[in-house]
This record gives C-alpha cells, sequence and structure tokens, in this order.
C-alpha cells in the first residue's frame, strides 16, 4: 500500500470522527513521529505514523481502547508523555518493540500497544495487543498479550468513539 493510500484511509477515518463532533485537526507532527521512533527504536505502523505525524487530537476512547491524546505533551495523557512516565513499563516496551498508545479501558493501567519495526521496515499491518501491567512490572519472564485486535485502523472504523475528558496542563508530571 503507497504512502498516498495509508494517507486517504486515515483522512476517511478522521472525516468520520469529525462528522461526530469529534475535534481532529491538520498539523504538521512528523517530530512527534521521529521522537517516538527514535525514543523506542524503531518505526511505527503506517495508519498510526500517518495519523499522528498529521494531526492533533485529544485522548479518545475507541472501543476497548482509550488512546492517548496527540496535543503536544500538553497533558499527562499524551503521547508523548504517557508511554513513558513509568520507567519500567517505557522500558519493556522498549526491549519488547511495541508502543504504548493507550490503556485499556477495562483494566485502565494495561497498557494497549502497538508493534514496532526495523528503523527501515514500515509496515501497515497494526495489530493491537494488551499487556497486564502487573506481569510487566513483577519482570515475568513470560509476557503474552491478555488480549488482541487485528486491526488499530479497522478499530478506529468501526468502533464507537468519543472524548474522553482530561484536562490540559501546562508540566507534564
Amino acid at each position: 500500500m503507497s504512502d498516498n493510500q495509508v494517507d486517504a484511509r486515515v483522512d476517511r477515518v478522521v472525516a468520520n470522527l469529525q462528522a461526530k463532533g469529534i475535534k481532529i485537526c491538520r498539523a504538521n507532527n512528523h517530530c512527534v513521529v521521529q521522537t517516538l521512533e527514535q525514543d523506542m527504536d524503531g518505526t511505527c505502523p503506517a495508519f498510526f505514523r500517518s495519523l499522528v505525524s498529521r494531526y492533533t487530537y485529544p485522548q479518545l476512547e475507541i472501543g476497548p481502547l482509550l488512546m492517548f491524546a496527540n496535543q503536544g505533551g500538553r497533558s499527562s495523557n499524551d503521547l508523548s508523555v504517557a508511554p513513558f512516565r513509568d520507567p519500567i513499563l517505557a522500558q519493556w516496551m522498549k526491549t519488547n518493540r511495541v508502543l504504548q498508545i493507550g490503556r485499556a479501558v477495562s483494566r485502565f493501567y494495561d497498557p494497549i500497544c502497538l508493534p514496532l519495526r526495523a528503523s527501515n521496515a514500515p509496515s501497515t499491518k497494526d495489530p493491537l495487543c494488551q499487556f497486564n501491567h502487573e506481569a510487566i512490572l513483577q519482570e515475568e519472564a513470560e509476557i503474552s498479550p491478555v488480549e488482541t485486535w487485528n486491526s488499530w485502523i479497522e478499530l478506529l472504523e468501526w468502533s464507537e468513539c468519543s472524548v474522553v475528558d482530561s484536562e490540559l496542563d501546562d508540566s507534564p508530571e
């Protein structure tokens, strides 16, 4: 799938969310994606990369996912802040080449992650995996996903979506 096709699919999803009253704005956020990929030593799936690099959006509840906001680090629930708040979880995710993009609605601390690829291998495959945060913090030897979904972009396309009220602050914790 070409970059243009990826962007067009993301644009359709964004238009659908905007039609539901969700404030998603066009922006040049390429530096956000570059920083995430550098910090996590991998490449984000193409659909997620397209959304984050071209739009700002609030924290969203999408089916089982509380997806972090992308608003320039103005809240503790922002994509550039939240995945790195707990150093043990952040290191586990980096080691296991996954990026936390949110938390589970039903198990609020469990990270929901997308796979990262080697730096030169972008991919449109975007399965979501939920991991048990307690197992990670207790450094269990085998940590398998608690729940998985075939596709993040399909979850956005087919699930009910709403904005999660979260205060913006100028100083992320």
